[in-house]
């Protein structure tokens, strides 16, 4: 048996003691800057909050049938009854109209709903034989 203290034969060269050397400056600098900028990316990156809505374009399509909101009659909105994005029920009330324009549109009508009902009368009057007669309010459309 050999002992442990003996020589190897296959050691040779290699027996013998070296000493390391430190690395330079600037690598281990270089080393702490990496270590240093990775540590504090994992933090932001565990910490920080980031903006989770992202800009985007396309096409918005209902999930079930369109369901368009019209008003029966045209005008200026008064006021709205309702906030966006709430729920509504059939027959809610949704917005209020300016009365001034509905009521004068009205008025308008009526004028001419009245001024049609004379000339027709008129003109049936006319076709009747009762040609003498002029009921119409307006003096421009009976003849002289």
């Amino acid at each position: 048996m050999t002992s442990a203290s003996a020589p190897r034969p296959d050691m040779g060269a290699y027996d013998s003691p070296v000493i390391l050397k430190s690395s330079p400056l600037w690598a281990r600098l270089v080393v702490w800057a990496i270590v240093g900028v990775t540590t504090a990316s994992i933090l932001w990156a565990c910490l920080a909050k980031i903006e989770e809505a992202i800009p985007a374009q396309g096409k918005l399509e209902p999930r079930g049938a369109v369901q368009p909101v019209q008003a029966p009659v045209g005008g200026v909105i008064d006021t709205v009854e309702v906030q966006e994005g709430e729920t509504v029920e059939a027959g809610q009330v949704l917005i209020t109209l300016n009365p001034s324009d509905t009521e004068s549109q009205l008025q308008s009508r009526q004028d001419v709903q009245s001024r049609l009902i004379s000339e027709n009368q008129y003109y049936r009057a006319q076709l009747s034989g009762e040609g003498g007669q002029c009921r119409s309010p307006c003096p421009l459309r009976c003849p002289a």
